[in-house]
């Protein structure tokens, strides 16, 4: 999966070398990662695609002067049809002339559909055939099986009365041009140095865009998968973060936070409504039954209220204090005459919960208190 996202195709050119640079690139660029670097539409990548195709190059024949209707020619022609194995290979076939006379014919390794072979005056001297000239065609081994013994030809002659050339069978699979001609003035074909290419079967333009879309649509099915399993896995965190913030048990000491009140009323978080809790005196080892109701304007970080004991003993008393933008609060809770005020500080937990320290002080802070107390959730 990793590699389908960040590893580059290779070429095709790599595992065909008669592919050319503007296919690679034509297929390469179709295969990108990033959508916005592909062709904007199937037909857009069909129409290049047929454009390079259509560049593809072709063995060149130059073709050599005709004959004039005087030439005589006893040329024989035929088409000699072998296996693809046995152009790899090289093979010998033994022919039958017109006159019944039997020729042996190698036809070497390597050999490519449309070479000619040529044999000067097979058979006797006392024979009229001039040149044995035969056209490789490479078929299907059960064509080429069906050809092993015989090769049937025609001679070929150009008289002067009709200046009129006598047809022939031309080679199946190949349309190399053909000269009918054994005078020894006439130059033949001249075929450029070019190694031949394997015949290539077009591909229709709606087949060509039923594969890309089928490409494509693979391509976004596995995108998809990716980014689900990501997501899921992102959910998955965040539900344990907040499982594990809820069940934990023992409170932990956060640094002293003291707020200056300043003339201008602070902006807030909005914290208000009721709390019902309990607090721990680590000083008396004492635990108490509370209940907090917060009043606050929406927006201002002024605090306003009623703290209530419920038990062991019972009372309510006022509180006064001030919370920030990120839910850092202070209050402190006014005692009867002769004890010093609470004061109470921390930060709200998961929106709904008051969490934090407290100590007995008239300075409005406290240094490495461990008493605590958690009260919630907001109703």
């Amino acid at each position: 999966m990793y590699q389908h996202f960040t590893v580059q195709p290779s070429p095709p050119s790599n595992y065909n070398a008669h592919l050319t640079e503007a296919i690679d690139s034509v297929i390469l660029r179709a295969l990108a990662k990033k959508p916005e670097d592909r062709f904007p539409s199937i037909t857009a990548f069909a129409s290049e695609f047929e454009k390079v195709m259509d560049l593809l190059p072709a063995t060149l024949v130059i073709r050599p002067q005709l004959p004039n209707a005087d030439d005589i020619t006893n040329d024989i022609r035929s088409t000699l049809a072998i296996s693809p194995a046995e152009a790899h290979s090289g093979t010998s076939r033994m022919i039958t002339l017109p006159g019944g006379q039997h020729v042996s014919v190698t036809v070497p390794a390597g050999a490519y559909d449309g070479q000619i072979i040529r044999l000067q005056g097979p058979g006797e001297s006392t024979s009229p055939v001039g040149e044995l000239i035969l056209t490789v065609a490479i078929t299907l081994a059960e064509e080429a099986q069906q050809s092993s013994e015989t090769v049937s030809a025609e001679p070929t002659l150009l008289t002067p009365e009709s200046g009129v050339q006598k047809p022939f069978e031309p080679a199946p699979g190949h349309d190399l041009p053909t000269v009918a001609s054994s005078n020894p003035n006439l130059q033949a074909p001249e075929i450029l140095q070019q190694p031949p290419l394997p015949q290539k079967r077009r591909t229709s333009l709606p087949m060509t865009a039923a594969i890309i879309s089928g490409l494509i649509v693979l391509l976004l099915l596995a995108g998809t998968v990716y980014l689900y399993n990501s997501r899921q896995s992102n959910v998955n965190a965040l539900l344990q973060s907040q499982t594990a913030t809820a069940l934990a048990q023992t409170p932990k000491h956060t640094p002293t936070a003291r707020i200056t009140p300043t003339a201008k009323p602070p902006n807030g978080l909005y914290i208000a409504g009721t709390y019902n809790g309990s607090m721990n005196d680590a000083t008396t080892q004492q635990t108490s039954g509370i209940s907090v109701l917060i009043e606050q304007s929406n927006g201002s970080g002024i605090l306003n209220g009623k703290f209530t004991f419920r038990s062991p003993s019972q009372g309510a008393y006022s509180l006064k204090g001030i919370v920030d933008t990120q839910g850092n609060f202070s209050f402190t809770v006014q005692q009867p005459a002769g004890q010093q005020p609470l004061y109470y500080y921390g930060n709200i937990q998961q929106g709904s919960y008051l969490k934090g320290f407290f100590c007995r002080t008239s300075t409005n802070s406290c240094s490495g208190s461990s008493s605590y107390f958690l009260v919630g959730p907001r109703f």
